[in-house]
């Protein structure tokens, strides 16, 4: 019944919706207090993660987020390009901080985020002080000079992405 159920949700476009109101549930009968931080940051609310990860789970949300930069700094490290010779950094569809907050301990460099979605902007704004964060439009231009960022990533966000913006975007980080 659960498969047919996740089928007929899937073929009429209901199935994320469904998935995130069911985090969200999930989320509520545990408590809307989040699973603290290892990093002595705040956490973002469920419905954040949410939007970000999928699940509503925040040892997830940190813990994936951790895992991205730990990949991220072995990829730079092997390619002799280890994180902390970078003076700027921009992690482009940053979310709610979920790969950013752990560059931190690791570099000196002016962290950077910048994605479409206003609300995750914002939080970042607001708890996530040792960086800046801005929003961007869903066609390609950052407000950002040419040559700003020595290093720009982006982690899982062209996947989400019309095929026909994705190659502009790139040539634009």
């Amino acid at each position: 019944m659960r498969n047919w159920l996740k089928g007929v949700l899937g073929y009429v476009g209901l199935a994320p919706a469904v998935f995130r109101m069911r985090e969200r549930w999930r989320s509520f009968k545990r408590g809307s207090r989040p699973a603290p931080s290892t990093d002595g940051l705040p956490i973002p609310p469920a419905k954040l993660i949410v939007l970000v990860t999928g699940s509503a789970d925040s040892a997830w949300y940190t813990e994936g987020g951790k895992l991205g930069a730990e990949s991220i700094r072995r990829a730079l490290a092997d390619a002799g390009a280890p994180i902390a010779q970078f003076q700027t950094i921009l992690d482009f569809g940053c979310g709610c901080g979920r790969v950013i907050r752990h560059w931190r301990p690791l570099t000196r460099a002016a962290l950077h985020g910048a994605d479409q979605n206003r609300a995750l902007v914002e939080w970042c704004r607001q708890n996530l002080p040792f960086a800046r964060f801005q929003s961007n439009t869903l066609e390609p231009r950052l407000d950002y000079a040419d040559q700003t960022f020595e290093f720009a990533y982006a982690l899982s966000v062209f996947t989400h992405m019309p095929e026909d913006l994705q190659q502009p975007w790139m040539s634009e980080l």
